[in-house]
């Protein structure tokens, strides 16, 4: 609004700077004849209308100036200008020189007009010329689109923003760009189920950020709604499964769909067996099965006895006693020793060169000559190939005694013959296996691999073949002076099994990774030991393999030792790749195997480089990073362990508890694995006076204390006590201790190897028996006595 009722000092000053001397007398007629040129020059009707506004324009400097300024005005001026500067509510002005800046905006205005834009301007405040120009562009982009002719004032948009109240233009924008988002992601079911959600708190922005995420997933669910889909997602929600949010949801839809293209008599068969068994808990672990089941139906089970519609043959996997003797039967109408193991497990020695197929029989070399021209020679070699040949023909292997005494003292039992030819791994090849040409090379489903034997530690009970460590001081220091010239290695000089260094030349390690892409999409079962597995960087290329190639096997069960007192670097590196491995699902299940069986100070003489406490808090860290691997814990049972394995118990049992949270491949989070140590027997509990088996019986009461069966009830899930079987474990060590021992004559000179044995091990390990287990003062001299 114009409040110009004269001039300001600025201006007069300019007149006087500019046009003074027109108003000296001197020049009085001169300046009367130059108002008239001036006014005869620039006349206009719009000048002369205009100076009636101005009548205290006396002087000829006056004059002049606002003639000049006046014409600065019609440059600017148009109908919309003159009908702002008449009427406009918004500006106020006192002063030509500020009517002119105000007359220039309104030019600049009138550039983005519009009905829309004139009807809301003053929504927002205006403080500043610019403000309303940067509202108009903004207006007018809402209007027009912008260059992408985008429609912000969609009905959908508009009904919208009745119940948004911005705080400027500028929110404004930004929350029609949001809800232009809403708006394409919109369908019948979005809006119906948008409702469910609550977008009340929180900024404005944010909220509806927050609701563009949250159709856009919606979006993705509605693709994934049919009957099928519906009837298989209401089944698992009301078996207990949970959807706690709308991604949850959506991974479970989508999981349930891909689980339709898995979908025959004998997928669903088997399924829905496992379902009923409680084995499969969810869809991701239902799709996990139907893909396992289309891969044996495909490439492994015999399509007729599928067709009969067996249920003995529909398992990958055989338990329970009645199966277990139907499979006995099916393996002795092949041959008394046949045994799938021979054809699909395999441990390998690649540092010694050695390999086995089953634990039990002792490993033999692989002869660098088979190796140069077959690398699968590592499982496959021709020893091992003669072996298979006898036992289709009905022949009993005499490395495999370990079985047959077993079935020769009970008809009745099973022995892990039985026990192994029913694992996921094997049984399902039985009929492949059976009419195989036992010449022919095998791709095992089952390898378990030691890389090398280099290790940051020495555990008392180790040996060469296992621990650069113990191979160094041996190598240096020479084997211990007990009976039995502990940890030897004369016998390994002889038959060339002596471990190769993991900084040399390795051909069985090379042969093993020529090996490798052959081998790893058909494995079933993989497993590193060592050594130290983390000290090796052919553990983290596997690894790293499987990140690489996250299709080729995703039926894939891993496992990986550790002591956990790798470099933390190393071990860190460790976790970050296993989670991705699992987060992702790029296998089947992983385990990590560690060992301890004593508490703190106990625990470091025996496992002589280990550090308790990094221990502990490392197993702690990988199972709250890693959410979905267990972990087990081969606690060797010597006889150090027996004062403080109660701590370890309840260690172990804090865990269960803590690290729960029925993600986990095997539903539990931590197994206590108890297995007596037999050698080196002079470190056996067999040796102690019997009363101290007390010790051992208060701690199956305390694994009793916690038993699954009782925290099941209290926590209302179950895997958060100690299982059956572990428990059964602490027993039979207990029935070991307690069983008869007549052999006197064995326990004095073990007794007395016990005594040299650690002698020596403090002297070179510059440890102190006494000092960490007083508790064994009198024993100990008992046995020095007998040196």
């Amino acid at each position: 609004m114009s409040l110009v009722t004269k001039f300001t000092k600025e201006e007069k000053a300019e007149m006087k700077h500019q046009y003074g001397d027109w108003d000296l007398k001197k020049n009085k007629k001169w300046a009367a004849e130059q108002i008239e040129g001036e006014l005869s020059y620039h006349y206009t009707p719009y000048i002369l209308e205009q100076l009636k506004k101005y009548p205290f324009a006396k002087k000829y400097s006056e004059k002049l100036w606002l003639i000049v300024k006046l014409k600065e005005f019609e440059i600017h001026t148009s109908e919309y200008a003159e009908n702002r500067i008449k009427n406009d509510k918004i500006y106020r002005w006192g002063s030509l020189t500020e009517e002119l800046r105000i007359r220039i905006h309104f030019r600049e205005c009138e550039k983005n007009t519009s009905d829309f834009i004139e009807s809301r301007i003053g929504d927002y405040p205006i403080e500043k010329p610019i403000d309303e120009i940067q509202q108009r562009i903004m207006f007018k982009v809402i209007e027009t689109g912008g260059y992408e002719k985008a429609n912000f004032i969609s009905d959908f948009i508009e009904l919208r923003m009745k119940d948004i109240k911005c705080k400027d233009i500028k929110e404004e924008m930004e929350v029609r760009k949001l809800l232009l988002e809403h708006e394409m992601h919109s369908n019948p079911y979005i809006e119906s189920r948008i409702k469910e959600f609550n977008f009340k708190r929180g900024e404005l922005l944010d909220r509806l950020n927050g609701e563009v995420a949250i159709r856009m997933t919606l979006e993705e669910i509605s693709k994934y709604i049919s009957d099928e889909i519906n009837e298989k997602y209401d089944f698992w929600i009301n078996r207990g499964f949970e959807v706690k949010t709308i991604d949850e949801e959506l991974e479970a839809r989508y999981t349930i769909s891909n689980c339709f293209k898995f979908d025959t008599d004998y997928i669903n068969r088997e399924t829905n067996r496992l379902i009923g068994e409680q084995l499969v808990r969810n869809p991701a672990e239902e799709y996990k099965t139907r893909i396992n089941l289309g891969y044996y139906e495909d490439n492994v089970k015999d399509k007729e006895k599928i067709a009969n519609k067996d249920a003995f043959w529909d398992l990958i996997s055989v338990d329970g006693l009645e199966n277990q003797a139907l499979l006995k039967e099916e393996l002795n109408q092949v041959g008394k020793g046949f045994c799938l193991a021979k054809w699909n497990q395999v441990s390998i020695l690649l540092q010694t060169g050695q390999t086995h197929s089953c634990h039990h029989p002792r490993p033999h070399q692989v002869p660098l000559k088979e190796l140069e021209e077959n690398p699968t020679a590592l499982h496959n070699t021709e020893l091992k190939k003669g072996l298979r040949a006898s036992m289709l023909k009905g022949g009993r292997p005499k490395e495999c005694d370990y079985c047959w005494n077993v079935e020769d003292a009970n008809p009745k039992a099973f022995s892990d013959r039985t026990m192994k030819s029913g694992e996921g791994w094997a049984f399902p090849y039985f009929d492949k296996i059976k009419n195989s040409n036992p010449k022919s090379n095998i791709q095992p489903t089952y390898v378990e691999v030691s890389f090398s034997n280099q290790c940051n530690m020495a555990c008392g009970y180790c040996d060469p073949k296992s621990s650069s460590n113990w191979q160094h001081e041996i190598s240096t220091k020479g084997h211990y002076p007990t009976s039995g010239m502990f940890n030897n290695i004369e016998w390994m000089e002889r038959e060339g099994i002596v471990p190769i260094p993991h900084t040399k030349p390795n051909p069985y390690r090379d042969a093993f990774w020529k090996w490798w892409p052959d081998l790893y999409p058909g494995l079933h079962t993989f497993r590193i030991t060592g050594g130290e597995p983390l000290l090796s960087k052919d553990t983290f290329k596997v690894l790293d393999y499987i990140i690489d190639n996250p299709t080729i096997n995703p039926r894939l069960e891993m496992s990986i030792n550790s002591n956990l007192c790798a470099p933390q670097d190393k071990f860190e590196e460790f976790i970050d790749k296993v989670k991705y491995i699992t987060d992702n699902d790029l296998i089947w299940n992983f385990t990590l195997f560690t060992s301890i069986e004593s508490w703190g100070k106990h625990a470091e003489y025996m496992r002589d480089g280990m550090d308790t406490k990094r221990f502990w808090n490392n197993l702690d860290t990988f199972l709250t990073k890693c959410q979905k691997p267990e972990a087990t814990i081969m606690a060797t049972y010597n006889i150090t362990s027996i004062f403080s394995y109660d701590k370890v118990i309840e260690q172990v049992f804090e865990m269960k508890k803590k690290h729960y949270n029925g993600k986990r491949y095997r539903h539990y989070a931590i197994i206590l694995d108890t297995a007596y140590l037999r050698h080196p027997e002079f470190l056996s509990v067999r040796i102690l006076p019997t009363e101290w088996s007390e010790k051992i019986k208060a701690d199956v009461g305390i694994m009793e204390k916690y038993a699954e069966e009782k925290y099941t009830y209290i926590y209302g899930h179950g895997h958060g006590g100690f299982y059956d079987f572990e428990r059964e474990k602490l027993r039979r060590v207990l029935d070991w201790v307690n069983s008869p021992l007549d052999d006197i004559k064995w326990l004095m000179n073990t007794r007395r190897d016990f005594a040299l044995y650690i002698d020596e091990f403090d002297k070179r390990r510059e440890k102190n028996f006494l000092e960490t287990f007083p508790e064994m003062k009198d024993f100990y001299y008992s046995c020095k006595k007998l040196v």
